[in-house]
C-alpha cells in the first residue's frame, strides 16, 4: 500500500505504485517516456501477473506460509504455468535482448527478479532449459545494490529440502534493513 501524503492518494498493487512513482519522479531509465518502449514495459507487467509470478504461488507459497494449504492440483497448475512462463521469456522476452523490453533494465526486469531471482536464491527451481534467463539472472546480480537487497535471501540460501523458521526469516530481513539504513537505501521510522 501507498500513502502519497503530498496528494493526499492511497494505491496498492505493487505493479501500479511502481508505475506511479516512476511517473512522479521522472524515472524514466526505469520507466520510459517513449510511448512505445513504455508500452512494452507495461505489456510485461501486466503479463507477469498470471505467468512468471505463478511460480510464487506454487513453489515459494508452501515454503514459507504452512498456514495457506492450497489443493494439490493448484500448486501443479502453478508450476506448469510458472514453467512454460520461463520458457516464454527465454524464447521471447530475452531472445534478442540482455534485458526483458531492450538492451537497458526497467520496471519490467525489476518486476520479474522479485519472483525469479527468489526461486535461484533459493533453489527452489532448476533453469537450466532457459539459458538466456540464467544470463539474464547474470546480469542481474551485476546492478547497483544488487547483493545488499537480496540479503534475506543469501542469508537463508537452499530451502528445497527443509523451509525456513520463521526466526531465520525474522533475522534476515532485520539483518537486511539495517545493512540497507547504512548504506542510506531506507530510514527505519
Amino acid at each position: 500500500m501507498l500513502e502519497d501524503k503530498d496528494n493526499d492518494f492511497t494505491l496498492a498493487e505493487a505493479n501500479a505504485i511502481l508505475m506511479y512513482l516512476a511517473s512522479k519522479h521522472s524515472w524514466t531509465d526505469l520507466y520510459p517516456d517513449d510511448l512505445q518502449k513504455r508500452a512494452k514495459v507495461d505489456w510485461y507487467l501486466n503479463y507477469h501477473h498470471r505467468s512468471i509470478r505463478e511460480l510464487t504461488a506454487g513453489i515459494v507459497m508452501p515454503k514459507f506460509r504452512k498456514d495457506i494449504s492450497l489443493p494439490p492440483d493448484c500448486l501443479t497448475r502453478s508450476k506448469r504455468i510458472g514453467t512454460a512462463a520461463v520458457q516464454v521469456l527465454n524464447d521471447g522476452w530475452l531472445s534478442e535482448t540482455n534485458f526483458l523490453t531492450g538492451d537497458s533494465f526497467t520496471l519490467a526486469d525489476l518486476v520479474a527478479y522479485s519472483d525469479i531471482g527468489q526461486m535461484k536464491f533459493l533453489n527452489l527451481y532448476d533453469f537450466s532449459h532457459a539459458p538466456k534467463v540464467q544470463s539474464w539472472l547474470d546480469r542481474m546480480k551485476e546492478l547497483p545494490f544488487h547483493n545488499e537487497i537480496h540479503l534475506p535471501l543469501e542469508m537463508l540460501g537452499d530451502i528445497s529440502k527443509e523451509p525456513p523458521s520463521m526466526e531465520q526469516l525474522k533475522f534476515a530481513n532485520k539483518t537486511t534493513l539495517q545493512v540497507l539504513e547504512n548504506i542510506g537505501t531506507v530510514k527505519i521510522i
